[in-house]
């Protein structure tokens, strides 16, 4: 999948589940196979939303092969 279009979906997931997304970087640094693609993002949660629960509901979308939190 592309650079573009990954960010497209992800950016789609965040805002129709609710999430303020408040940064999205994407790169091709540091990533394992030269064709996957590096998408760091800042959300802010507030208090209303568990935070494990949005990690595990981005972790298990189709695109998203890897997660770290950082």
């Amino acid at each position: 999948m592309g650079m573009a279009i990954a960010g497209v979906r992800l950016r789609k997931f965040l805002t129709e589940s609710g999430y303020v997304l408040l940064s999205m970087n994407k790169t091709k640094e540091k990533t394992l196979q030269p064709s996957d693609v590096a998408i760091a993002v800042e959300l802010d949660l507030k208090d209303r939303t568990d935070h494990q629960l949005v990690l595990e509901k981005i972790n298990n979308l189709e695109y998203v092969n890897y997660l770290e939190e950082i």
